[in-house]
């Protein structure tokens, strides 16, 4: 069985978008003009919990994969590139997760960007892609 392992507590929201949706909002946005100015918008194409990524990327990929949690302190003691930054961000996505998941509202979003990605339309247009080792 695959693994999803990431520093994200159980049942935590996490706001996921898809790289190329970056451009097509900033694009609505300045298209949009006065109406944003002075406005922030926080950017998002899904809010999942670790388990419901890994239940998805289970069912793209045919395999099952089971989400695993690992602690902030755990995840940033590991030796791989970056491990303090990427466990530093988890927490504060985790610690303050109405202010950072709460504050992307996909239905607002939605209108601005009608082709906003969720997870599922990623995967349909990316599984074939993931290599699983």
């Amino acid at each position: 069985m695959l693994a999803l392992t990431l520093p994200l507590e159980d049942g935590k929201l996490l706001a996921g978008v898809d790289v190329a949706d970056i451009g097509r909002t900033a694009l609505a946005i300045l298209k949009g003009g006065e109406q944003f100015i002075g406005e922030t918008v926080c950017l998002a194409g899904d809010h999942l919990t670790g388990a419901q990524y890994a239940e998805k990327l289970g069912a793209a990929l045919g395999e099952p994969v089971r989400f695993q949690s690992v602690p902030y302190d755990v995840f940033r003691s590991l030796d791989i590139p970056a491990a303090d930054e990427l466990g530093n961000m988890f927490q504060y996505y985790g610690d303050f997760d109405q202010e950072f998941t709460g504050a992307r509202d996909l239905d607002r979003l939605r209108e601005l960007n009608a082709a906003l990605k969720s997870f599922d339309d990623w995967l349909a247009e990316n599984a074939s892609k993931i290599e699983v080792k």
